[in-house]
């Protein structure tokens, strides 16, 4: 405590400390939470863009289908899911009049997405909540038994062809029932999905001969975004940091420059004087609080040699 009394550097360069980390931390804070707020705000407008790209590329292709006379607008509007019977399934999974043409057409569509590290998955539902066809990602092959293991390994590993259930109580099921009513372009609706992990489901509706047939979903990992939220406050956090030892040792520097050095030289002239040699005079540079300390400093010793002088001649 005492040297913290002693030198006036130790007690300047406290109180830069102090102020600098406060207006440091509160800027790289404001900033890095403004940086955040950009980039959720950029993510979230290219994936709405994505999903509306998506919902027109899928409704060209079902419009495409029926010109083509490949299929009807009956066809595509087709309600009647035809169970696939499979043991091997947990959720039920249906054929419909149309899936055989988005096996092929919508699929090519749908992948494209995924290449997109960002996106989880991509595809088209209809209104009734069915998956025509899924990414490829999410058809692998099953595996050969029906025990409840590998019953459940299929459910993660094949998700083409189920259809949600708009009762249902599990968190998809209620995204899916949104999205079926949903007009907005980019509506997006964050849940956990079966695998545990936050998503966002960012959709738009799809339009065939101006009548709505479902949606185009694609998914986005909250885990990658709040990893690139992360990285970014962790790059601010290290800038901060660096910016905060830099303003510390130029105001240090400054503060020795400027001040220090010049208190000591004035400390080292008042102890010659006080010490009787009255003959030192010191040069003035400048006008500041220093060079007027200096300059009293001089008024001072001229004094006191006067003083001096006039005791000794009166003692003659």
């Amino acid at each position: 405590m005492k040297f913290f009394k002693k030198y006036i550097l130790i007690k300047a360069l406290s109180l830069i400390l102090i102020f600098s980390f406060l207006i440091t931390l509160s800027l790289t804070l404001f900033f890095s939470k403004q940086m955040e707020n950009r980039l959720i705000n950029d993510l979230k407008n290219k994936t709405k863009t994505l999903s509306k790209i998506g919902a027109r590329l899928v409704g060209n292709a079902l419009e495409f289908a029926i010109r083509s006379k490949i299929l009807t607008k009956q066809d595509l509007f087709d309600t009647n899911y035809q169970e696939i019977n499979d043991p091997r399934f947990i959720l039920k999974r249906y054929h419909t009049r149309y899936d055989f043409y988005t096996d092929v057409e919508l699929l090519r569509i749908q992948d494209e997405f995924l290449r997109d590290p960002e996106l989880v998955y991509a595809y088209a539902m209809d209104q009734g909540g069915y998956i025509p066809t899924h990414n490829t990602v999410f058809q692998k092959p099953l595996l050969p038994n029906t025990s409840e293991n590998n019953r459940k390994l299929n459910f993660n590993r094949n998700r083409t062809k189920i259809k949600y259930n708009f009762d249902g109580n599990t968190s998809e099921d209620r995204v899916a029932s949104r999205c079926s009513v949903n007009r907005i372009i980019g509506y997006i609706q964050k849940y956990k999905r079966y695998t545990g992990k936050m998503l966002w489901d960012v959709s738009s509706p799809i339009y065939v001969v101006g009548q709505r047939w479902g949606s185009f979903k694609i998914g986005v990992s909250l885990d990658r975004v709040n990893a690139m939220v992360n990285h970014v406050q962790r790059m601010f956090i290290i800038g901060g940091f660096i910016t905060f030892l830099v303003f510390v040792l130029v105001s240090v520097l400054i503060l020795h420059i400027m001040v220090l050095t010049k208190v000591r030289k004035i400390n080292n002239k008042i102890k010659i004087i006080a010490e009787g040699d009255l003959s030192l005079r010191t040069k003035v540079k400048g006008n500041d609080e220093i060079g007027q300390t200096l300059t009293n400093l001089n008024a001072m010793t001229d004094s006191l040699d006067n003083i001096i002088s006039e005791v000794y001649n009166g003692t003659e």
